[in-house]
């Protein structure tokens, strides 16, 4: 298959600090560094590390001045440039509501990466 072939479906966008978008994991909130349609990916330092397993917990995530109820999972936990880890969560029964939500962020800010 030629590489120009390739087309990747879901993938993340970085999301600014100035964006106010956050995580609330097990009463402890993490600012969301990128979103994708179905996940997001968080900063952890070493004590507050989730083991990666197929446990589902509650996620409460705040997006574009609304709030969600979700469920989710962790999939990796990476180093990370920073010095801290890439904890990637996958969100699991997301509603419509909370999709379109995801969709309309990453539609608006996924132009904004390929212009500046």
């Amino acid at each position: 298959m030629d590489l120009e072939q390739i087309t990747r479906d879901i993938f993340r966008i970085p999301v600014h600090e100035s964006h106010d978008v956050s995580a609330l994991i097990e009463n402890q909130s993490f600012p969301v560094i990128n979103l994708g349609s179905k996940g997001i990916g968080i900063l952890l330092n070493e004590e507050d590390a989730f083991p990666v397993s197929d446990q589902i917990f509650t996620i409460t995530l705040h997006l574009g001045g609304k709030q969600f109820e979700l469920k989710g999972k962790i999939v990796h936990v990476s180093p990370h440039d920073s010095g801290n880890y890439l904890c990637g969560v996958e969100l699991v029964g997301l509603t419509h509501q909370c999709e379109k939500t995801i969709a309309d962020y990453i539609k608006k800010h996924r132009s904004s990466m390929f212009t500046e």
